[in-house]
């Protein structure tokens, strides 16, 4: 009997989230930036264009394994190349983890507690925003949730168990080299335990998800590590000018510490600090605990030293989420329990918007402008290019209608191919007039050459 009932709260978390999740999804999401990207790239799989790679990383040449892609691929395709079902996919994925994670810990809590932890990961600010978002950056938080508490609620491990811990540590890195960081310190705690034989099953296993890169590599010659470090790429990653609108962290390391914790207070709801804090008070006589709270501690210092020289919030998200899982965790045997998650769940309802509002940019906005464009302009159709300008006058290879082109078998070329295109078709922001846009000098325009706009 409390198996059913167990079974029966686990299916109302999953549909009960989902319908959170889901409610004015589709055209409430922007079709712009990384998910207009991946979208493409996605496309160009199911239309057999097979990937080694994964999206681009911010950190010289390099690129993240394609797992993230070849996970939507197949629920994009059975539903007819549908934006709507890679929305829809996501936020189940989110769902369907919840109750999980309710199942995994009622086995060891009891129904109660395990029903306030997950009802509380639900709400989680950063938690909504990766299930309404999917994205390389975000889409791994519901298996990054699934890992702790499995590896949490472990007591013993074989030989075969540490490897596949490490395969599945792997796996939810390749969505974002990010994520090495967290990871990191289960590495160093097995090292000063001397289980140097786990320690390496634990690499070995975290290794064979990027298998493809390295693949990758051997077949164009070690490129993207030439790029990163022969050609110095990287230092556009150490000097912050990898991303537009670029906010700036401290370079200062005390003041760094800080402003992480200010910067996830909102995504956390109590702060990374306030939450490690609280948990390692309520665990001083808890030992078993305290590692749990060294890997959360360890990861932050690491986070304060490298975010110092590329900031970004999403950057911040793992470590987020991997303090707030495992602070709860380490609680479930103290009265603080209640009052953390109490507060959890009460700032986290206040926070969630059930007022979509629809986006301007969105899917089929998107796809109305190309429509016209096809039947309007006059264009080189066997050799053409496209590119975004936005209101700043910053441009970008303008995936969102690259995308919508492919869709229509209209095939424009690379972003690399600007010089040999015959057309450049521009999508501006509505605030530029013609006399704006030939004053611009875009790398995109240059290439393509003074033809522009003639």
């Amino acid at each position: 009997m409390k198996d059913k009932f167990k079974v029966i709260l686990a299916i109302l978390f999953a549909i009960s989230s989902f319908l959170l999740y889901s409610r004015g999804l589709f055209d409430s999401t922007p079709f712009v930036g990384d998910i207009a990207r991946d979208l493409f790239d996605i496309l160009q799989i199911s239309l057999g264009d097979f990937r080694l790679i994964g999206p681009k990383l911010s950190f010289g040449g390099i690129y993240s394994a394609p797992w993230y892609y070849y996970l939507f691929v197949p629920v994009y395709l059975l539903f007819g190349k549908s934006f709507a079902a890679v929305l829809f996919f996501n936020a189940l994925i989110h769902s369907l983890a919840l109750a999980l994670v309710f199942l995994l810990l009622s086995q060891k809590r009891g129904s109660a507690k395990s029903a306030l932890f997950t009802a509380a990961l639900m709400l989680a600010p950063l938690y909504v925003f990766s299930a309404k978002n999917p994205g390389n950056a975000f889409s791994y938080q519901p298996f990054l949730v699934l890992f702790l508490v499995w590896v949490f609620l472990k007591k013993h491990w074989e030989s075969r168990e540490v490897l596949l811990a490490g395969v599945g540590a792997g796996f939810i890195a390749s969505f974002h080299v990010i994520l090495l960081l967290v990871f990191f310190p289960a590495w160093v705690y097995l090292l000063l335990r001397k289980q140097f034989k786990e320690a390496a099953l634990l690499v070995f296993g975290f290794a064979l998800p990027f298998a493809p890169l390295v693949l990758f590599e051997l077949k164009h010659n070690f490129v993207m590590l030439k790029n990163t470090f022969v050609d110095q790429s990287y230092k556009m990653f150490t000097q912050n000018q990898n991303i537009p609108n670029r906010e700036a962290s401290p370079t200062n390391l005390v003041a760094n510490f800080f402003f992480i914790n200010s910067q996830l207070i909102s995504w956390t709801v109590l702060g990374p600090l306030v939450l490690m804090g609280v948990a390692f008070l309520a665990n001083l006589r808890e030992k078993a605990n305290l590692k749990w709270l060294g890997w959360g501690i360890i990861s932050y210092l690491i986070f304060t030293f490298l975010s110092r020289y590329q900031f970004a919030i999403h950057y911040l998200l793992p470590l987020g989420l991997t303090i707030l899982v495992l602070t709860l965790l380490t609680l479930h045997k103290n009265r603080l329990f209640y009052l953390v998650l109490a507060v959890v769940l009460l700032v986290s309802i206040t926070k969630i918007n059930l007022k979509q509002q629809v986006s301007s940019h969105n899917y089929e906005q998107v796809g109305k402008e190309v429509t016209q464009v096809i039947k309007t302009a006059k264009f080189t159709k066997e050799s053409f290019n496209i590119v975004n300008i936005d209101q700043g006058g910053r441009s970008s290879t303008g995936n969102q209608y690259r995308y919508f082109f492919l869709l229509r078998s209209l095939t424009p070329l690379n972003e690399y191919q600007f010089a040999e295109s015959k057309s450049l078709l521009v999508f501006a922001d509505k605030s530029f007039n013609k006399q704006q846009l030939n004053k611009l000098n875009n790398y995109e325009i240059r290439q393509f050459g003074s033809k522009f706009l003639q």
